[in-house]
């Protein structure tokens, strides 16, 4: 049976915005052209064509203003910004790429390319053939339909997504003709249509379920309830019914001629003109990937030998070496591995030729720093290797460091161990306490590192450019060196504009934001050799990570700034992570006797609660196996089977055991022997692993980037897990001590994130509990249970602290009455009392759920996003995660960000006065200092200030401040 033809017809201009945006403005020619959206089209366009192979194209670009749409509404897409400068010149050269691919332009004065693409889309259906729509504009998915589809760009140029009609349902919740329908009801910002105040997609949504048609909503608009929808719709009716006009795709394009289907057969590309037009632009990697290359070299001069703008080493289309992502006539299309010698790179092989290249490096705008460390941990670790790559250097520095012992009776330094003075207190080496080399002399040392370029890099300018910096700055200041400047870490910058990566790598940054595969290899790649003495395989990959780390700057600060997200990472995340990098460097001191004393007591423990159950079992087994586990407590002693996993054994998990403990004193017993198993496990003999042999303290790591509220979270040790809702876990705070003579401060916010949902909500109950100071728990007791303030119990005020924080985290009636130990009904009322007490809190959930699935994120008061799109997920379990994390994650997220603002600021005041005292932890909603005696006072009232007035909100942050000899046993600081 022969295939069904394909048509592949472009939105032109949506394409042409999504790839200016994607790859830095700063590409253009040696004359000074702007090419990046150019670039980006063609790698858009040319992967596309390899992978669908159609057999008819077309291209539609919008011509003038949509003269009709305007003249029924002047504001139609009136908040939209003008074409930038840089763009505007290149749509003339993106023209004449389809002219050398042979594909047809086509536009039509006064009429949008969505409007082209209908009709070339009805002519293609009325032919027997299929459709492919290539677009960024989601307006373009009322198209599809039976035999026709669209490839939607969503991030960079690489990341794209197929949707058919069923998608568009799944998505939208409605069939694709009825999307301008579902626009004329709740609006949309993108085209500054308004819709009806107050509805949104879930309302809009589930009146055309209802009704089918926007017009049949209006015509039964006397059924609707409630009342406030009923009348925003007979205000907003006509307005409404603009919108949908507005939104709807028009098909009858007034074309000079009408178009025949034969006029857009695709028959490949004119490879001179082609060939031709990449060497003007000087887009050399894409030459190399069409197989163009010979032809254009034959036309003259490739290139000249730089082009403005390219990042160091980098090829002057913006691919470093020559990576292929995969392009029609590119051999062994996909990732590639770095191989052999990579032009641009040179090594620095001595003291003279170091203070060169600093001359030339302090002269920049900017550069970017890749290091090599010979281990995970910092302070463990030696510097090996430096790659530097910067604006306006045509070439990327390679500056290996000599493995030589250090002089000053530092030998220890070259195995990895900084000395201090006492607990992570005293004087790190500096510059002058390891020896340089001299000036011709083989080979740069460390000294010369921190003679020639510790200025550079302690200074504001140049600016630096880095990715996953904050291991460096760790070792640099236990080198008693300093990283100033650093205005964007890759890493950071990508975490901001999407917090549930899997991975952060350099590699997939640069694939997607860059639009380029490039394996950097772990081994050395088959069939290498040196280029050069000193320039192995390792320096190869450092330095090309410096040149993809420079590529990926402005991509990700373009889009930092579209999405309103700069100042997040300019006033919080960059200056938090110099903070972060002083709080590891300090660490922690541990009593190691007392966590030495502590572990034997919890061994202790846990052989006798072994033997309590062996005996309650009347035989033994091995306790952490969950097999023989269930088959001692469901087979031998007949406990009730809860459930069995999916392998068929008995399921022992932590629920099922939990529900059995209350009435089964076995069970009990062997919850509590599990729980002391980890904290010995994890906690009294893990941490004693970690303590650092040469400052007997322990250096947590803070992961900047691993959370997707924007939390912080800490791993060697995880002190975000110690358990201290039980007294064992609180325990263990008690190893954690000052340095001697010193004391511990903390500062910890009270119910920070139930303050947050007041202010969030704007709740004027809650609110006024708060401004008042009553216990918020026992306010909502009174409330929900309708007694007396005075009259509630304990008992009361635990549900409704349950149900307080229940709220906040999504909990279900199921969940609530997990938790409490009632049925789902009861459960359930406390639920429905609480939101009938407190209105505006239920108001605030159910518009953050609807606002989640229109955007597809939520935000923190800060502007932070999180990406949800398991929203719109067909699986119900993941659906309904989705949901509970949208309605966290604005209040758990600002929580994390007022915390953070508050340790930036902390730090930049300490500094400042020129205080003694160091920030050494943070965990949760608490921050953790060591002081001296004599600064007890001083902090305490500046970090009472800095906290409580970090941010204004309608209700007051309170903090709780505590001083003791250890993190256990602390007194509270009037």
């Amino acid at each position: 049976m022969a295939a069904i033809p394909k048509a592949l017809f472009v939105d032109g201009h949506s394409l042409a915005y999504r790839a200016f945006f994607a790859l830095p403005d700063t590409l253009s020619t040696a004359e000074g052209q702007p090419t990046n959206a150019v670039l980006g089209f063609a790698q858009m366009l040319l992967r596309i064509l390899a992978e669908e192979k159609p057999d008819y194209i077309g291209v539609a670009f919008d011509k003038g203003k949509p003269e009709f749409r305007m003249k029924e509404y002047p504001d139609y897409k009136a908040q939209r910004k003008p074409t930038p400068d840089k763009l505007r010149p290149q749509f003339p050269l993106i023209k004449e790429f389809l002219g050398a691919l042979r594909a047809p332009v086509v536009e039509v004065d006064g009429w949008e390319g969505d409007d082209i693409l209908a009709a070339l889309t009805d002519l293609a259906r009325k032919n027997g053939v299929e459709v492919l729509i290539l677009t960024g504009d989601r307006d373009t998915l009322q198209l599809l339909g039976p035999g026709v589809k669209a490839i939607i760009t969503l991030k960079g140029i690489s990341e794209t997504a197929l949707f058919d009609a069923k998608v568009v349902e799944e998505k939208y919740g409605v069939e694709p003709p009825r999307l301008p329908d579902l626009k004329g009801l709740m609006g949309d910002a993108s085209d500054n249509l308004p819709g009806i105040p107050g509805v949104g997609q879930k309302t809009a949504v589930s009146l055309l379920a209802r009704y089918g048609t926007l017009e049949e909503v209006l015509s039964h608009v006397d059924e609707v309830t409630p009342d406030r929808l009923r009348t925003a719709l007979r205000e907003h009716g006509d307005g409404a019914r603009l919108c949908r006009t507005l939104a709807t795709i028009r098909r009858d394009v007034p074309f000079d001629e009408p178009p025949r289907l034969e006029d857009f057969r695709y028959r490949g590309w004119d490879a001179d003109k082609l060939a031709g037009l990449l060497r003007r632009l000087e887009f050399r990697a894409l030459l190399r990937r069409l197989g163009l290359a010979e032809k254009a070299a034959a036309a003259g001069t490739l290139f000249p030998d730089t082009a403005h703008g390219a990042a160091p080493g980098a090829a002057p289309d913006g691919a470093p070496g020559d990576a292929g992502a995969g392009e029609p006539g590119a051999e062994g299309a996909g990732p590639r591995t770095v191989r052999g010698p990579i032009k641009g790179h040179r090594v620095i092989a001595s003291r003279r030729d170091l203070a060169a290249f600093a001359s030339s490096l302090a002269r920049v705008p900017r550069f970017a720093l890749a290091v090599a460390l010979d281990g995970d941990r910092p302070l463990r670790s030696r510097l090996t290797s430096l790659a530097i790559a910067a604006d306006g250097l045509t070439e990327t520095a390679y500056i290996p460091i000599a493995p030589v012992s250090p002089a000053g009776g530092l030998s220890e330094w070259s195995g990895g161990l900084f000395p201090t003075g006492g607990a992570g207190d005293g004087p790190a080496p500096g510059p002058g306490a390891v020896a340089a080399s001299g000036d011709d002399a083989p080979g740069v040392g460390f000294g010369d590192v921190a003679d020639i370029l510790g200025p550079l890099l302690s200074a504001g300018e140049p600016v630096k450019i880095a990715h996953g910096a904050k291991p460096f700055r760790v070792w640099l200041a236990a080198m008693g060196l300093k990283l100033d400047g650093l205005v964007l870490d890759t890493e950071v910058g990508a975490y901001l504009l999407d917090s549930s990566r899997s991975k952060y790598s350099i590699e997939s940054l640069f694939r997607e934001f860059a639009g380029q595969d490039i394996l950097l290899p772990d081994d050395p790649p088959e069939g290498w050799e040196p280029a050069s003495p000193g320039m192995d395989w390792r320096a190869e990959r450092l330095c090309l990570e410096a040149d993809m780390t420079l590529g990926l700057a402005d991509p990700i600060r373009s889009e930092l700034a579209d999405k309103d997200l700069e100042a997040l990472l300019d006033e919080m995340e960059m200056p938090l992570q110099s903070v972060l990098a002083a709080m590891e460097y300090a660490g922690v001191g541990v009593d190691a006797a007392a966590l030495k004393e502590m572990s034997a007591e919890l061994g202790r423990r846990i052989d006798g609660l072994a033997g309590q159950v062996y005996e309650m079992a009347g035989v033994e087994f091995n306790l952490n196996s969950p097999k023989q586990l269930g088959e001692v407590l469901f087979g031998k002693l007949n406990l009730p089977v809860g459930r069995k996993t999916s392998t068929g054994t008995y399921s022992t998990g932590a629920e099922v055991l939990e529900e059995l403990a209350a009435s089964h004193e076995i069970v009990a017993k062997i919850l509590e022997h599990r729980q002391l198993s980890k904290l010995k496990g994890t906690y009294t003999d893990g941490m004693g692993e970690l303590i650092n042999p040469v400052t007997g303290r322990i250096h947590t790591v803070f992961k900047q980037c691993a959370t997707a509220t924007g939390r912080l979270s800490s791993a060697e040790p995880n002190l975000q897990n110690i358990p201290i809702r039980e007294e064992e876990g609180r325990r263990i705070r008690r190893v954690f001590v000052p340095a001697p003579g010193r004391t511990l401060l903390a500062g910890d916010y009270s119910q920070i994130e139930l303050r947050l949902m007041a202010h969030l909500s704007g709740d004027e109950a809650f609110i006024e509990a708060f401004r008042r100071g009553e216990d918020i728990h026992q306010r909502t007791a009174s409330e929900v249970f309708g007694v007396p303030m005075e009259d509630v119990t304990p008992d009361l005020r635990s549900r409704a602290k349950a149900v307080n924080f229940g709220i906040i985290y999504g909990i279900s009636d199921f969940g609530l009455a997990r938790n409490l130990g009632v049925d789902r009904e009861e459960a359930g009322r406390y639920i429905q009392g609480y939101f009938s007490r407190y209105p505006r809190i239920q108001a605030y959930v159910e518009r953050t759920l609807m606002e989640a699935r229109s955007r597809g994120f939520v935000t923190t008061l800060f502007n932070r996003r999180r990406y949800l799109p398991e929203l719109s997920s067909s699986n119900r379990v993941q659906r309904q995660m989705a949901e509970r994390a949208a309605r966290n994650t604005p209040i758990q997220g600002t929580a994390a960000d007022i915390v953070k603002l508050a340790m930036v600021r902390m730090a930049r005041d300490m500094e400042a006065r020129g205080l003694a005292s160091k920030m050494i932890l943070q965990v949760h909603d608490e921050l953790l200092f060591e002081v001296p005696p004599e600064e007890v006072a001083v902090m305490s009232e500046l970090l009472r200030d800095r906290m409580e007035r970090v941010v204004s909100l309608d209700v007051p942050l309170v903090v709780d401040l505590k001083a003791g000899p250890n993190w256990y046993e602390m007194q509270a600081v009037s």
